[in-house]
């Protein structure tokens, strides 16, 4: 209907205000009309002194002034004044004067000193530095582990049977007759009843877990009969990426541990291990402050709590960057050894994330010296994973769905490409969906239910600009080579192939936007470009610059905390 104004009767007084206009796909896909991409509108009205009603009136009118329709009574609801938005964003902006104030020292040291080798490669401190930067994300999640319920992390309840089912030696998931032949895993029956009492919890933002909950959580065990429970999604993830959630399921059931016991190690087993796979890289690389910012966002630190594959498959995507940075800084022929350390690490991350596979081509790109075994060892990674890949297409089962498969929508796509190009369109110039996945980048926590307040996602823009800026500004440029260039262009494909792909698997064809993209599935992208950026000089080859990425990551951790911790609480105990 031509909506031209809108007109608020309440408490004896009467406005008028003109909507905004704003694209509403879900409308389109609801009502099957196209025409309605711009059918939503929004509004804002200001209350400066005035006297708020208990309801509001609607009154929808044309530009002629006459109502169109007109809305029952609504209800007001007051929203407590959130305090402190001001305090989140005098926070990013004193960090960022700090680190101005620190870039005019290191330019005014490097201009009084005889350049020097970067310290990045160098002995000194190198011990420090890695166990700070992974010591800062392990503890900083386990401050959140002790807030979060369990279960939590979307789609946690499926990673965690198919943990169950390795720690039984299921490499594979089965397929059962009575369940339509959908794919899944026999799952101890205490295990079950566990995630049960949790399950509420998932897409209900006003659900709490209450102590009668928690007390019987913590009484159930292992039971030793099993229920088959369909997990068709983790069909596609290398069994790999499992281990140590299956390791403590495992410990838990053959000492007679409780579910809740098992269940919280195997939390910790992950955690433990992925911030092990950074120690291990940045004693090899010395991460940036990018690199900091993102490993400290709410979002990493929260997923990092779960017992899914979100931490794994970041430590082991950053072990491989780091190999790969470390052996260019050397500026020699990577050995053999290191080729195939690089692509079994790189056939993990694929394996359990498949838009990270235009990495597949670094070990390629680290063989300078082409031989018949460099090139063989190259080439492995991507011949294993088109290999699972098949493989897993070919033994996962779903449920029947009339919905077209992917090949069906990409022969469809290849007819009228300007129909992909309308879909991408749509898809990043609708404000409310760019803006969700600002948000979800930085922290949409729980089941992307369990939003921040808006000032801390202002302030997290500012703290990541301010990352960028000085990644940026102390990297060694002359230490460039084209490998740098090259790894950016692998991190920016490995970004779209996330909006691809999800337009594939899992969007209606005749969606007007791709569905299912979170901002999250852009941090190992983002890690990867990172990356990508030369090595940071310091120009005495002292502690300086180190010294002030310590610095940043202290404070970024503690604000993630400060920020975060509360939010949580709120959520889960009310």
């Amino acid at each position: 209907m031509p909506l031209a104004t809108i007109e608020l009767v309440g408490a004896g007084q009467v406005r008028r205000l003109s909507p905004e206009i704003v694209r509403r796909p879900d409308v389109v896909t609801a009502m099957d009309r196209p025409e309605l991409l711009e059918s939503g509108w929004r509004f804002r009205m200001p209350l400066h002194g005035a006297v708020v009603p208990d309801t509001l009136t609607l009154r929808f009118l044309d530009a002629s002034g006459e109502e169109l329709a007109r809305s029952p009574p609504i209800a007001v609801e007051r929203e407590p004044v959130v305090h402190g938005a001001v305090r989140h964003r005098l926070f990013a902006v004193g960090v960022m004067g700090l680190v101005l104030a620190a870039a005019l020292v290191a330019w005014g040291r490097s201009r009084s000193a005889a350049p020097r080798p970067s310290a990045s490669h160098g002995a000194d401190g190198r011990v420090g530095v890695a166990a700070l930067s992974a010591g800062l994300v392990f503890s900083a999640s386990l401050v959140l582990s002790a807030v979060v319920p369990p279960f939590q992390s979307p789609d946690e309840f499926d990673h965690v049977e198919r943990a169950y089912a390795l720690s039984k030696g299921q490499l594979l998931l089965v397929s059962d007759a009575d369940h339509e032949g959908l794919s899944g895993a026999w799952v101890d029956d205490g295990l079950l009843a566990y995630m049960t009492l949790h399950a509420p919890l998932a897409f209900e933002p006003e659900a709490k877990l209450a102590a009668e909950a928690r007390v019987a959580a913590s009484a159930i065990g292992w039971r030793g009969t099993e229920t088959f429970s369909g997990a068709p999604g983790t069909g596609y993830y290398l069994p790999v990426v499992y281990l140590p959630q299956a390791a403590a399921l495992a410990v838990g059931r053959i000492t007679g541990a409780s579910i809740d016991a098992s269940y919280r190690a195997a939390r910790l087993a992950a955690g433990f291990v992925a911030s092990l796979l950074l120690f291990a890289a940045f004693l090899r690389w010395r991460p940036s402050m990018a690199v900091m910012a993102l490993l400290l966002l709410p979002m990493t630190l929260f997923q990092w709590t779960g017992a899914g594959i979100d931490a794994l498959s970041i430590g082991v995507a950053v072990l491989a960057l780091a190999l790969w940075r470390e052996q260019e800084a050397r500026g020699t022929d990577a050995s053999l050894r290191r080729l195939l350390a690089v692509g079994a690490l790189l056939v993990v991350v694929v394996g359990c994330r498949f838009h990270m596979a235009p990495l597949l081509l670094v070990p390629l790109l680290m063989a300078r010296r082409f031989t018949v075994r460099r090139v063989v060892a190259g080439a492995l990674p991507l011949v294993a994973i088109a290999a699972w890949t098949l493989w897993a297409l070919a033994t996962t089962q779903h449920p029947s769905t009339a919905e077209m498969s992917a090949g069906d929508k990409v022969v469809a796509y290849a007819a009228t490409p300007s129909r992909l190009v309308e879909v991408a369109w749509t898809t990043f110039t609708t404000p409310i969906i760019v803006e969700f996945y600002g948000r979800s980048f930085v922290g949409v926590l729980g089941w992307l239910d369990t939003a921040l307040p808006s000032a801390i996602y202002a302030a997290w823009g500012l703290l990541l600009a301010t990352a960028a800026a000085w990644t940026l500004a102390v990297a060694d440029w002359r230490q460039a080579r084209w490998t740098h260039a090259a790894g950016a262009v692998l991190a920016l494909c490995s970004a779209l192939l996330v909006p691809l792909l999800l337009l594939l698997m899992w969007t209606p064809f005749e969606s007007p936007t791709i569905d299912g993209v979170q901002g999250r599935y852009f941090l190992l992208p983002a890690l990867a470009l990172a990356s990508a950026v030369p090595s940071q000089r310091d120009g005495d080859g002292g502690r300086f610059i180190p010294g002030v990425v310590a610095g940043f990551a202290l404070l970024v951790a503690l604000y993630s905390l400060v920020v975060t911790l509360p939010v949580l609480v709120a959520r889960y105990y009310g």
